[in-house]
């Protein structure tokens, strides 16, 4: 790799292992978008599929291009194989780019894209991996953990979780939390028009749950604890806003729908699937309700607040780290009734909403803001850039 001029702006190619745009992705864009392009100039590498490209080309952000990867743990032999093959062939690709780009610094914004960026480290730049998770391949996180040269993780609790399954991780980890551009994430319409659109009558009230609709985000715990609403606001209705992504979870999804007419919440249910206008739809919500036990952070539990939703959330890893209880947001155990306790309290009690409205927006600008998370982005960067690599061997 040909070495470049220190006092050149530090050149950063950020990998990223599909082209879909959930969280993860959210927050490379708002990172990217606010990096100081005098200093850093930053280059991604991306699967063609799927709308993050487009994302990309709106920031002016040169894309070279990835076969998109997606490693699943598994005993199957002949799936193992297949997984090594296209983690070599990824590995191949990237190195290709990293001939052509010269960078100075490679930020796996994923725990898959790090694997293939510290998979046979000769010729390869300094590594930073972005650890996003709390549940992981315990291999997967020792091997990118050994590889990389700084690990950001993005709460707490993914720091602990990373550090008790490679401890050697503890003296090049640290904790930058996502940010959220205020400006740039607030609604584009009306309250009132966009619950004109989702067809709410004056009195009702709408209470939502925002994310993926996989099983660890706990929809079906959502839809519980919409029946204990329910029971108490027949005029409540409720939205799921959110898609099975990749479609990997088929049969949740179909059990979500089928635990709602159980449940006799069929009509009340506002299916609102995969969105570009969440912000609206949050600015339309009464409260929104998280219920993902296992959280790393909650990048929707900052949305929510930054537009001034009441949110409830469990008790529990990031959001525990995001909301102070009755301050900035309520938090509850993780069980149907606790939750919708909490949620009961903040539609019975407007005073209540508004404070903690105006306690969650207060919070995201003091410690959550897209400024704070990329100046510390960038420091991290010329501490990396600036000191000798430590000794790495191939993998």
């Amino acid at each position: 790799m040909r070495p470049r001029e220190a006092d050149t702006p530090c050149r950063v190619l950020y990998v990223n292992h599909v082209g879909e745009v959930s969280g993860a992705e959210m927050s490379l864009l708002t990172l990217l978008s606010h990096l100081q392009t005098d200093e850093f100039e930053p280059i991604a590498a991306a699967p063609r599929q799927g709308p993050l490209h487009a994302l990309l080309d709106k920031l002016n952000i040169t894309t070279q291009h990835l076969a998109p990867l997606r490693l699943h743990k598994t005993r199957n032999p002949l799936a193992l194989a297949g997984q090594a093959g296209a983690l070599m062939v990824r590995r191949i690709q990237l190195g290709r780019i990293i001939q052509r780009t010269h960078p100075d610094i490679i930020h796996a914004n994923s725990l898959t894209a790090a694997v293939s960026a510290t998979t046979w480290s000769i010729g390869m730049p300094p590594v930073v991996f972005h650890a996003r998770d709390i549940t992981f391949p315990e291999r997967a996180i020792q091997w990118a953990s050994s590889g990389a040269e700084a690990i950001i993780a993005i709460s707490e609790s993914v720091k602990k979780a990373v550090v008790e399954v490679a401890p050697e991780a503890a003296d090049k980890i640290e904790v930058i939390y996502n940010g959220i551009d205020r400006e740039q994430f607030r609604p584009q319409k009306p309250r009132g028009a966009t619950r004109q659109m989702l067809r709410l009558e004056d009195d009702e009230l709408l209470v939502g749950n925002v994310g993926q609709l996989v099983p660890w985000k706990r929809q079906d715990m959502f839809l519980d604890t919409a029946a204990v609403i329910a029971s108490q606001f027949p005029q409540a209705r409720f939205i799921m806003v959110g898609a099975d992504m990749f479609g990997e979870h088929g049969d949740y999804v179909a059990s979500l729908r089928t635990k709602a007419e159980e449940l006799g919440l069929a009509k009340a249910v506002i299916w609102a699937g995969y969105r570009d206008d969440v912000a609206d739809l949050m600015a339309a919500m009464d409260v929104m309700v998280h219920t993902a036990e296992v959280e790393p952070l909650g990048r929707v539990i900052l949305e929510a607040l930054c537009v001034g939703t009441p949110c409830v959330a469990v008790n529990a890893n990031g959001p525990a780290e995001i909301i102070e209880n009755l301050e900035s947001g309520m938090l509850a155990e993780a069980d149907a009734q606790s939750l919708a306790d909490a949620a009961i309290a903040v539609l019975s009690k407007p005073r209540l909403a508004e404070a903690l409205a105006e306690g969650g927006k207060a919070r995201v600008a003091q410690d959550f803001g897209a400024e704070q998370m990329a100046r510390s982005t960038e420091q991290l960067y010329l501490r990396v850039r600036s000191r000798k690599l430590s000794r790495r061997w191939p993998i």
